[in-house]
């Protein structure tokens, strides 16, 4: 082991770090709706609030929503839906943005890895190589394989 060397975990990171780099707007974007995703969650219980608050006869915490229960149970369920439909169409383009990173990511590794493998030299002999040793065991017809 050198000196160069990073020690432990780095040294198995490594490798991984300029594929992440490369794929930095994929996984930028994704942060940003993963944040946007937690902003809806915390809104989800906004719409029951509105409709309990109908019930309790509690004024509303909205000054739009002050003109009686016949526009809050509206308004209740507009948001509600709104807020479903939101979540769905986020939940959908952090699937598609995942696996188009995920791919991305796989491919980068996978060609770092074929390129590494080139790098590597492998003393190729009749004895040693293993398409020699592979074919000389298979039966073929008509061929003896003692």
């Amino acid at each position: 082991m050198e000196d160069s060397d990073p020690p432990g975990m780095l040294r198995t990171i490594k490798p991984f770090a300029a594929s992440i780099g490369r794929q930095w707007r994929l996984l930028g974007i994704i942060g940003l709706l993963t944040a946007l995703h937690a902003v809806l969650v915390a809104l989800q219980p906004w719409p029951l609030k509105l409709l309990i608050d109908s019930v309790s006869g509690k004024p509303p915490s909205l000054p739009w929503i002050s003109q009686g229960p016949a526009l809050r149970i509206p308004a209740a369920a507009l948001a509600g839906l709104t807020i479903s439909f939101a979540m769905s169409a986020l939940n959908s383009a952090l699937s598609w943005f995942w696996s188009k990173a995920g791919q991305r990511l796989v491919l980068d590794l996978a060609v770092s890895l074929y390129d590494r493998l080139l790098r590597v030299s492998l003393p190729i002999t009749s004895a040693t190589d293993p398409a020699t040793r592979w074919s000389a065991s298979v039966p073929t017809p008509g061929r003896s394989t003692k």
